[in-house]
């Protein structure tokens, strides 16, 4: 949309004639007639004196800036920043695709973006999702698809800064480097003009917050933005209108897919092999792809040797190879959660099955009912635990496994004995009902 038009929108909305505006921007009314209907051209001074006087954030300012600077190049080549993944490999998750492309023709119906948050735990394919629907759907964006990997639970190193990112993006718009304004604001109300008029997809993988994806949300008919992350974005839901979807661990028949198609011929004849395995990764595809190239790696081992190996260390027989692909996914959602909600995480590690309840959880922590109930919830803000029924929890095999190791690493022995005897005594005192 051009600074005319947009003006003429941002005085209609806030219910102003041409005179009145006139009089709050100090610039004659046939004049801001003549600027609305594109016989004009607008001034930086101008533009900044309708941006106040509108209370519009920046956005005229950006739009004249970009004007101005000549933002709109012709021979500027097509964005298609998306990166190869969730190629040929890519197995299962058809009823999520399908929820996507629910979600896109719901917003093209109603003519508004479309903005979709995908959480999950570590390891649960967030990314291969977003990066595989995105390919399925490029065509249909011809002005471009837009990737930034915003690095919001990295192990090492920062977190990506929203307005770096949306320099990236206005570059690759065709906005000269000196045309993009200082400010995030400015930047990100330049980014929605820019996206104005435009079919464009963003894809924000890994986001910490929502506060660090809001400036990069685009509210042009037309758009769509899908973001992926660990946390739920409970914010851009109530507060931007955006979707929620979240994923777990793949249905038992996906994951087994998984491994087979990765495996290839040396899994043939261990269907029962297979199915042990994907259950041992609790159907989550980061494990089961670690697994399957463990098996792959070494054409004497079989899947029934892995499964073997995994029932007696653990999944210290994945996390501890030499990338560490597993430990690293969950580590770096440990490390970010606050010290007394990390320290509930690690005592879960104590605890002898995968589903756990309130009373449980407390006798651990050695805590409040109250004080676990939000600890717990942090935990599961962030996928590290998942809730079933209200006050119960459950722990998929890789954060158990994680769980365990960080209870000896980093909890106290005095500390873990004292936890254990707790729970000890609150099971004496709470014996399950009978069958």
């Amino acid at each position: 949309m051009d600074f005319g038009a947009t003006l003429r929108r941002l005085r209609d909305e806030r219910g102003l004639t041409l005179r009145k505006l006139a009089n709050l921007a100090h610039y004659s009314a046939g004049w801001l007639s003549k600027v609305e209907t594109g016989t004009g051209e607008p001034t930086l001074e101008l533009a900044q004196a309708c941006d106040d006087a509108l209370e519009a954030g920046g956005e005229l300012v950006a739009l004249a800036r970009a004007r101005l600077s000549g933002s709109t190049q012709e021979g500027v080549p097509r964005p298609a920043q998306l990166p190869a993944g969730a190629g040929a490999m890519f197995v299962g998750r058809e009823r999520e695709l399908e929820l996507l492309d629910e979600h896109l023709e719901l917003a093209k119906s109603a003519g508004t973006v479309m903005t979709v948050a995908i959480d999950g735990p570590a390891g649960a394919g967030k990314t291969a999702l977003a990066i595989r629907w995105a390919h399925r759907v490029a065509h249909e964006f011809p002005d471009g698809v837009l990737f930034a990997d915003l690095r919001g639970f990295v192990a090492r190193g920062k977190r990506a800064d929203p307005g770096g990112v949306i320099d990236g993006f206005l570059t690759a718009l065709g906005v000269p480097v000196d045309g993009i304004p200082s400010s995030i604001e400015q930047r990100a109300a330049m980014m929605r003009s820019a996206a104005a008029g435009k079919r464009l997809l963003v894809v924000l993988d890994n986001a910490a917050s929502g506060l660090q994806v809001r400036p990069m949300l685009l509210g042009a008919q037309g758009c769509a933005v899908v973001i992926t992350s660990r946390r739920r974005m409970t914010g851009l839901v109530l507060r931007d209108g955006a979707a929620r979807l979240t994923i777990g661990p793949m249905e038992p028949a996906e994951s087994q897919a998984v491994l087979t198609t990765a495996i290839g011929s040396q899994a043939e004849d261990e269907t029962e092999a297979i199915r042990a395995l994907a259950e041992q990764c609790a159907h989550l595809p980061l494990a089961l792809r670690v697994a399957a190239e463990k098996v792959a790696a070494r054409a004497s081992y079989r899947v029934a040797d892995l499964v073997g190996d995994l029932a007696t260390k653990n999944l210290d027989v994945l996390t501890m190879d030499e990338n560490d692909f597993v430990h690293e996914a969950i580590s770096s959602s440990y490390r970010q959660v606050d010290p007394p909600a990390a320290r509930m995480f690690r005592l879960l590690g104590l605890h002898p099955g995968p589903d756990i309840d309130l009373g449980a959880a407390a006798a651990l922590a050695g805590q409040p009912f109250t004080t676990v109930q939000r600890l717990m919830e942090r935990l599961e803000g962030v996928h590290l635990v998942e809730g079933k029924a209200r006050g119960t929890w459950h722990l998929y095999e890789p954060l158990r496994a994680y769980a365990a190791r960080c209870v000896l690493e980093d909890e106290p022995p005095e500390s873990r004995d004292a936890a254990i005897q707790r729970l000890t005594t609150w099971f004496l005192s709470n014996p399950p009902a009978s069958e």
